[in-house]
């Protein structure tokens, strides 16, 4: 099964979580206070990241979370527009959120911390999983 993912930019976080949260009627499952947010509804994945070189609501790239994907892999297409692709989610997935690696498990309820291959937990950031 596919998943589309569309990942936009914004300036402000906060009013952004308000926002899609009403959209898509639930809060993000990933938080990374002022830097970024990810949903996961049944049939799309949607994430704003902070990104003060870019226009607000400006794509930042489109993908897939394919239960196929052995592998994380990337192109731009014809237009210009850059396709991500990654292995489901329900095998867990590594992401790289304003360059720091978070581990996240997705569950049916949201997102769970997962640790890094020395054990220990992702403590860098402080990221919110919901």
């Amino acid at each position: 099964m596919k998943r589309l993912h569309l990942a936009i930019a914004t300036n402000d976080i906060s009013a952004s979580i308000e926002e899609y949260s009403s959209l898509f009627e639930c809060g993000p499952c990933v938080v990374i206070p002022d830097a970024y947010a990810l949903w996961r509804t049944a049939s799309v994945n949607f994430s704003v990241r902070r990104d003060e070189s870019a226009t607000p609501g400006e794509l930042r790239h489109l993908g897939w979370e394919d239960s196929e994907a052995r592998t994380f892999t990337t192109y731009k297409d014809i237009n210009g527009i850059v396709w991500e692709q990654r292995p489901s989610a329900s095998r867990g997935d590594r992401c790289d959120l304003a360059g720091l690696q978070i581990c996240a498990e997705v569950k049916l309820g949201g997102c769970a911390l997962k640790s890094r291959p020395d054990g220990r937990l992702f403590t860098r950031h402080r990221a919110v999983f919901r």
